[in-house]
């Protein structure tokens, strides 16, 4: 069978040439542009955000950028963040077109934008939750990163504006969401992209060693107290890890050191299912969840007004520890007697 060129890929439907072509008309007619992330972002979300506000301050537009709630510090560090805006500074920012990348619901950017409301809102991302709240909707629910579907766009635009500043922004979303090239989300396509981009400039030994494999102290501290509290449910199927405030202080570490946490708990042969309780206040318990089979786990999170994808979810359970444990538990169970 003959196969589409990477970037190629997302340009096979006259749809997907109509939604980017009204992309750049929107990008041609306005100044000020808002560019909005999720709470708490992970790589791909900060990538995506980023390669685009390059793009466009590369094209003399005024770009502001927002996130959530807390940042990691290492994505502080990356240079278009001069561009965040606080949650003050966003109040008395004015701008016309807002794009809102790896979002699958208003309510995960803090409902600062509303889909009823007449704000022109581009929404681009992978996840299947995607509720479509933009005036132009770019979601491709198979593909592994958002920064692909960015990628794609900066193709059909311009290949040309592909600098290396924003290679390494859409490099870093794809090995962030395909844990390194090992999750089950690794395919042609997202090796394919990964590829061009090294070709584009992107710096991939150097962000994987910075993003994905450079650690604080602290964290490690805390991954030892996670892991002495790891525990394995029904004959090795079920992992649940947990964090609670006296991890944090007794390590001095943050709640974003805990990124990459869950993977331990993957890797422990047998493993089928894995939650990574986060007790956080006053929301309650954050949760994490993993699938390592065809158990879908975004669907249980919708039940509670999480979501995500098939192997990996999230929720926020207004319970506390101990409640939130027994209701993943039983709905772990449940998940494998169905299957």
């Amino acid at each position: 069978m003959k196969r589409i060129p990477a970037e190629r890929a997302a340009l096979s439907s006259e749809k997907d040439k109509k939604l980017f072509n009204g992309i750049i008309s929107l990008i041609k007619q306005h100044k000020r542009f808002l560019l909005v992330a999720h709470v708490d972002p992970d790589g791909d979300c900060v990538g995506s955000m980023l390669a685009i506000a390059a793009l466009l301050e590369g094209m003399g537009k005024l770009v502001g950028c927002y996130i959530p709630g807390v940042v990691s510090e290492k994505y502080k560090k990356l240079p278009r963040m001069k561009l965040l805006l606080s949650q003050e500074e966003l109040k008395n920012y004015q701008y016309e077109v807002v794009f809102v990348v790896d979002t699958p619901t208003v309510e995960r950017i803090g409902n600062i934008i509303s889909a009823n409301d007449e704000t022109i809102i581009v929404n681009i991302d992978h996840h299947p939750t995607n509720e479509r709240f933009g005036s132009i909707n770019f979601i491709k629910d198979k593909t592994a990163a958002t920064t692909i579907l960015v990628y794609y766009f900066l193709s059909f635009l311009d290949r040309g504006v592909i600098t290396p500043e924003i290679a390494d922004y859409l490099y870093l979303g794809i090995m962030m969401d395909t844990g390194g090239f090992r999750f089950r989300n690794t395919d042609e396509e997202s090796l394919a992209v990964a590829s061009e981009l090294v070709g584009y400039g992107a710096r991939a030994s150097e962000i994987a060693r910075e993003f994905f494999y450079m650690k604080k102290f602290r964290s490690l501290k805390l991954l030892s107290c996670v892991l002495a509290n790891l525990q394995l449910f029904d004959n090795g199927r079920i992992a649940i890890m947990e964090l609670t405030k006296s991890m944090l202080e007794e390590s001095r570490a943050k709640v974003e050191d805990t990124e990459g946490f869950i993977d331990y708990a993957a890797a422990i042969e047998g493993v089928e299912l894995v939650a990574f309780l986060r007790e956080i206040v006053p929301e309650g318990v954050r949760v994490s969840l993993r699938s390592l089979n065809n158990l879908n786990v975004a669907s249980f999170a919708e039940k509670y007004g999480g979501g995500g994808h098939k192997n990996a979810a999230g929720l926020v359970i207004d319970y506390d520890l101990d409640k939130s444990r027994d209701l993943i538990i039983q709905g772990f169970r449940e998940m494998l007697l169905m299957s």
